[in-house]
């Protein structure tokens, strides 16, 4: 099986961020993640010491293990929106989210 890393940057609507965390945190990583292929999540706020500005102030790292990464994203599209994937109305416009592969090892200090 291949490894995937799908990173989501995100906003929550003006004045809606603890309904966007709840449905992050209670409701939508878990739905991702009873995709196939699926196998963890780790969410992210941004830190208030940044070297460069940034229009995200939130990201969500899902881990992918499969054969068959376009398979795997038709379905999270076919899904999403969806009973099983619902959306919140508190997840502002503007999401980036991409798919990467790895290239190289784990490097660990040592």
């Amino acid at each position: 099986m291949s490894r995937h890393i799908f990173a989501v940057l995100t906003n929550p609507v003006e004045g809606r961020e603890a309904e966007f965390n709840g449905w992050y945190d209670d409701r939508h990583v878990h739905d991702i993640l009873k995709l196939p292929g699926l196998v963890s999540a780790q969410r992210f706020r941004l830190s208030p010491e940044q070297s460069a500005a940034t229009p995200y102030r939130y990201l969500v790292v899902y881990e992918i293990e499969t054969d068959d990464l376009a398979e795997t994203i038709r379905d999270l599209k076919a899904k999403d929106g969806t009973d099983e994937i619902p959306a919140t109305a508190a997840l502002a416009s503007g999401v980036l989210a991409s798919f990467f592969e790895p290239i190289g090892p784990l490097v660990v200090r040592r």
